[in-house]
Parts: structure tokens; sequence; C-alpha cells
């Protein structure tokens, strides 16, 4: 193990060495950007039809959570997606049983068989928003010496999250297919209340993730080039 390590030392201080001749020598850093090609969780082939049945909206119950997800969401996969998104009334999810519905697979193949989809896309939202306060720094010239002087003062502003668990159920069998949690959150400066527009713009944020799941996607990476 130490001789591992001495190794990993000396390597390292190798490529210390190199970049540092490299640096003097005139070179310079460049970023590129390059893509890298994901495939999608769900076997792309497997299935052709999707329902997004439903989810358990939790936070604001001003909003119709269950019926705007389901709806962004259908419309998102119509556009970007070749799946075939059946339309068919979306069901209320009981919050006392989210926790067995992911292994209630006769729940999911009884109503995978009425919808006649093959593969089902249900969950939970959970939409908050919070009130918060930050040190911001400022600068302003001062009329009479022209000095810069640089102030803190506390700045309040709201956050707002949206929480998305998705789950993906086999629409012959019923057995859990795919699940995962995400979240988004954006602060506003002067928006108090949750609302549908800011609800959308966190959906917008989501649903790259939306979609890697069920069709392959890029991803980009910044990468720095030493030249010559």
């Amino acid at each position: 193990m130490k001789r591992n390590m001495t190794t990993r030392l000396l390597k390292g201080w190798l490529c210390l060495i190199l970049g540092l001749v490299a640096l003097g020598c005139g070179g310079a850093n460049y970023m590129v950007t390059i893509q890298h090609p994901m495939k999608g969780r769900i076997p792309p082939n497997k299935y052709r039809s999707i329902l997004v049945a439903g989810f358990l909206a939790e936070g604001e119950e001003k909003l119709n959570l269950n019926f705007e997800t389901v709806k962004y969401i259908r419309t998102e996969l119509r556009k970007n997606t070749p799946y075939q998104v059946i339309e068919e009334k979306l069901i209320e999810i009981p919050s006392a049983r989210i926790e067995e519905l992911p292994e209630d697979n006769d729940f999911w193949k009884d109503l995978a068989a009425q919808a006649k989809a093959e593969l089902i896309m249900w969950g939970r939202v959970n939409y908050s928003s919070k009130a918060v306060a930050e040190l911001k720094e400022e600068r302003y010239r001062h009329p009479v010496s022209g000095r810069i002087i640089t102030y803190t003062r506390l700045v309040d502003k709201t956050e707002f999250t949206v929480k998305l668990d998705l789950y993906f159920s086999d629409g012959t069998s019923g057995e859990l297919v795919y699940g995962d949690k995400y979240s988004q959150t954006i602060p506003y400066l002067k928006r108090t209340s949750a609302d549908l527009p800011v609800f959308f713009s966190l959906m917008n944020r989501l649903l790259p993730n939306i979609l890697g799941v069920l069709v392959p996607r890029e991803t980009r990476e910044t990468r720095y080039i030493l030249s010559e």
C-alpha cells in the first residue's frame, strides 16, 4: 500500500512539474465544451405507449398540482418522445398508500389493462415556498470624495421549490421499472406567492431529467486544453 501511495505521489508531482513547464513555455489554457450521449434509463424499444397516471400533490393546496403536473408532462412527452401518450382520466393517489404503491403490482397491472398502456408514469409532487434573507454586497461612489464604498445589506427573497418523485411501472406485470427523485429551487426578489408561472419555470428545469429516463440525451461537460 505504501508503495502504491508513493507511486501516486510521484505521478502527481510529475504532472504538476510538466504543467508548470508548459505554462512557462508560453502555453495557454483553452476551455472547450464537449457533448456526451447518454442512454435512457428505460429500454427505448421495449414500450410504445405510456400513461401519465397521476401524482400525490403536496404543498400548495390552492393549486391543482396533480392536474397541472399530469397535463404538463403529457404535453412534453408528446413533443419530445416517440411514445404514444394515452389520454385517460388522471387518478388521485392517496397519501396513506404512497409508500406501498411501488410494490403493488396488481394495482398498476389493472390500471394499465384499463388504459391499454404498456408503461405507467406516476409519483409525488411537492411545491412549496419559504422566505429567506441573504447578505448582498453593494458598491457606490461617494459624491464628494469620489471613493468607491462597499457595504452589505440584508435582502429579503422568496425561495420556490418543486420536489418530484417519479416512478415507472410495467403495464404487463405491474412491477416497478425505475424510480428517482428530483428537485429544483428558484429564488425571487419580489415574488411572494407560489403560483403556476413559477411552478412551470421549475418544471422546465426538471424536464431534461424527466425526458432523460425515457429517451437518449446529450450532456455537456467543460474541458480545458493546454496548447503550446
